[in-house]
């Protein structure tokens, strides 16, 4: 893969990333709502099997006391009632006795009503759980996934690192051996220039003290010549280290993504 193609899928794993994060976050917002409501929920069962609990006592309360009105005491009470013809009297206990069972039918049904909303919350709370449940898997999903993304997005920036590297060391190569053929070049040039002097010397051994001058300033160039060709052959050397280096790099990181892979 190229560098380019590397660094385009990294940027496209890395906004995938992002979109996974923002998810993940709103579906923690998600969770606390429905924990928050899961919590008034809870509150609201309790005060209602509270309250269930005190029509319960108050139930048996008024049975204590319907029981305690015996049912022969009650018809004596009427006949005797009937006999003295005290019609205000009867009436008066008769409307007692409707207004304990009375009563005792409102509490009746308030206990039916306060069961069935208790039932309702209970079904609300058990949802409301299951929901909870589902959206805690579902972040462990998304923490899994980002988990292995973040893994992936390292293998890709190793690779780049990786390819980068080669490119650099192809590179110095290149100047390498641009370098190496201009100093051969260079070196071929010398040694027909320095053979050309040899000639010219050997022409000249009988010339005059103008000739040796020139002779000498040729010869002064050539050692110039030398003296650029070492400082060539030093700057090879230097590039020979470099590529050295790069080529370790290489290596250590191949060996790495080795260990990553495994």
């Amino acid at each position: 893969m190229r560098v380019n193609d590397l660094v385009g899928t990294n940027k496209t794993v890395i906004q995938e990333q992002r979109q996974k994060e923002e998810k993940l976050r709103e579906s923690e917002k998600m969770l606390e709502v429905l924990q928050e409501e899961k919590r008034q929920l809870k509150a609201t069962l309790h005060s209602q099997e509270n309250f269930i609990h005190d029509t319960k006592m108050q139930k048996e309360t008024l049975q204590a006391k319907l029981r305690a009105t015996d049912i022969q005491h009650t018809v004596e009470v009427i006949r005797s009632l009937e006999e003295s013809q005290t019609e205000r009297q009867y009436t008066t206990h008769e409307q007692d006795l409707d207004n304990v069972l009375s009563q005792l039918d409102l509490t009746h049904t308030s206990e039916e009503l306060l069961q069935a909303e208790v039932t309702r919350l209970e079904s609300s709370l058990e949802s409301v759980s299951i929901t909870c449940k589902q959206l805690s898997q579902e972040l462990m999903e998304k923490y899994e996934e980002l988990k292995k993304m973040e893994v992936h997005n390292n293998e890709y920036r190793a690779e780049i690192k990786k390819v980068i590297l080669k490119e650099q060391i192809l590179q110095a190569d290149q100047s390498y051996s641009s370098a190496l053929e201009g100093m051969k070049l260079e070196i071929s040039q010398l040694t027909r220039e320095l053979h050309q002097r040899d000639v010219t010397i050997a022409s000249a051994k009988s010339s005059s003290s103008d000739m040796e001058k020139r002779l000498k300033a040729e010869i002064q160039k050539a050692e110039e010549k030398a003296v650029e060709h070492k400082e060539i052959l030093d700057q090879l050397e230097s590039l020979k280290l470099e590529n050295r280096h790069l080529s370790e790099m290489v290596k250590k990181l191949e060996v790495g993504l080795h260990e990553v892979y495994k």
